[in-house]
């Protein structure tokens, strides 16, 4: 696969002029493990796998100058009906993700109208020459991302399985394991901590959680 069609071409700034869009974060809290890793790395690649709205990737974009950032996720539809459930739910975590958004209605139509991919390009304009999209499956698009770039940082933020550690391990063996939803999944038995524990114990690995994020900090 020729990189021209891994990543996803960058409209016009016309276009992007055009799309009301606004970062929307899902931060629980403890990212700081990973702000402080980008900062101990020498030219710092960060693959992340699931965007959303590209709060994470803003973060870590403004955190040096020299990021890179690659976003893989699918860019589906109806991320509308997303932000609708968090104003029809109204927990108390869904408030603090919208508050900051001076127009929820108008992302709303912004999602329905653009499209996904649109809107967080949209978001990121300001670091188009650090910010790479990928849209697609994680575990369908790697192998592909993995002859194009070499990032030494991945954050897991979608699916959470060990499946996807071991994919992340086999394709990028020298970037560090990373992600979020620690405390997500109670009903299930928290599964990304089910799997961090379990790659851990494989590989002989320590990992790191602050809230709930989480990093692995070793592998032999």
């Amino acid at each position: 696969m020729e990189s021209r069609k891994l990543f996803a071409d960058w409209p016009s700034a016309d276009h992007l002029d055009q799309i009301d869009s606004f970062p929307v974060s899902l931060d629980g809290g403890g990212k700081e493990l990973v702000d402080d890793l980008i900062l101990k790395l020498p030219n710092p690649v960060v693959l992340e796998v699931g965007v959303f709205l590209g709060g994470s990737a803003t973060r870590w974009l403004e955190l040096r100058e020299d990021v890179v950032v690659v976003g893989v996720d699918t860019f589906g539809d109806g991320w509308e009906r997303i932000i609708q459930r968090y104003q029809d739910e109204d927990l108390p975590w869904m408030r603090r993700v919208l508050d900051p958004v001076p127009d929820v209605e108008l992302l709303k139509d912004s999602l329905r109208r653009h499209g996904a991919l649109d809107c967080v390009l949209s978001n990121l304009r300001k670091f188009k020459d650090r910010f790479l999209a990928v849209k697609g499956n994680f575990s369908d698009v790697c192998g592909a991302i993995a002859k194009e770039i070499t990032p030494n940082v991945v954050y897991l933020d979608a699916d959470k399985s060990f499946e996807m550690l071991e994919i992340s391990r086999k394709y990028f063996p020298g970037a560090v394991l990373c992600g979020d939803d620690w405390t997500w999944g109670e009903a299930q038995g928290f599964p990304i901590q089910k799997a961090v524990k379990r790659y851990c114990e494989r590989y002989n690995c320590t990992f790191q959680v602050d809230r709930v994020t989480w990093l692995v900090e070793s592998r032999s």
